[in-house]
């Protein structure tokens, strides 16, 4: 009796008589799994003419060697024979064409979480064919979010069937710190114009006037989960002239700074410098090295 092998797919002989003579060859060959993801050429050989049929569908005959496509996915039956043999032989051919799914719950992609904040990562996996075979993520589900950097941090969740097709799912999240004002002003400027004084100047409020030649101070705190003081950030400000011009604004850039953290005082602190402006309304576009932004409009009046 002649053995058929058709790598891991489930083979058997059905019925005993005669001899065995027809063989059925799937191209590509199935993986370690016994799975293709691709469309799969069979051919049957064999003493003409060989016969065959599909999942027990209308049996068809052809000369040898005969061939036909299976190009969709499923699960496939073969049962085939040549002109010497009374019984059908059997193969399977299994194909899934489809990559496996997966989602990622927690860090949730947009999300936004605090510097250090526990966070137990949740994501899922599911295939419906062939099933999963292996998973690859940032984080074991219920293991650690990393939130320990600021800024946008990205979560990937790589999962792969027993067909061998691939899924990546990334969540993108951003980690931000609690930013708090570091001055008796209760702003990140040394001096704001009180509440009744503060009025849009184009559009934007005006928050604080200086004397040219004045120069401005800036600092804050940036603050973890836990109330603690984070200093590994890289803020930044650029100084912009506002220029108005027919009902528009335009802002050419005057400087631009990083803002170091001071460990003497324990804040971050930047005194901007102010020797080369001109009088006129500037705005300090802030960074704070963790995604967060603001924008501070201010003035600079001509010396008394």
């Amino acid at each position: 009796m002649k053995e058929l092998v058709l790598a891991l797919a489930v083979v058997a002989v059905v019925g005993g008589g005669g001899l065995a003579a027809s063989d059925l060859a799937a191209t590509p060959p199935p993986n370690a799994y016994g799975w293709n993801n691709t469309s799969v050429t069979v051919t049957i050989s064999g003493v003409a003419p060989v016969f065959w049929r599909v999942n027990g569908g209308p049996e068809h005959s052809a000369p040898s060697p005969a061939t036909f496509s299976l190009a969709t996915e499923g699960v496939y039956l073969i049962e085939y024979r040549d002109s010497t043999e009374p019984d059908f032989r059997r193969a399977t051919v299994r194909i899934d064409l489809t990559p496996p799914g997966g989602a990622v719950r927690v860090p949730e992609s947009g999300g936004s979480y605090v510097l250090n904040q526990p966070l137990s990562a949740d994501w899922s996996v599911w295939d419906t064919l062939s099933g999963i075979a292996g998973v690859r993520a940032t984080a074991d589900r219920g293991g650690p979010v990393d939130t320990r950097s600021p800024g946008q941090q990205a979560f990937t969740l790589r999962v792969q069937d027993r067909a061998g097709n691939e899924a990546e799912i990334t969540s993108v999240y951003f980690v931000r710190g609690i930013i708090a004002p570091a001055f008796p002003s209760g702003f990140h400027l040394d001096r704001v114009l009180p509440p009744e004084e503060v009025a849009n100047v184009g559009r934007y409020p005006l928050r604080a006037r200086y004397t040219v030649g004045e120069e401005p101070q800036f600092g804050f705190l940036l603050l973890d989960y836990f109330g603690r003081v984070f200093s590994r950030a890289w803020p930044e400000i650029s100084v912009v002239r506002v220029q108005f011009e027919n009902g528009d604004e335009k802002y050419p850039l005057a400087g631009w700074y990083r803002v170091s953290f001071d460990p003497d005082r324990g804040y971050y602190f930047l005194v901007v410098p102010s020797e080369k402006l001109d009088v006129g309304i500037y705005d300090l576009w802030v960074l704070f090295g963790d995604g967060q932004f603001e924008r501070i409009r201010i003035e600079f009046l001509p010396r008394p």
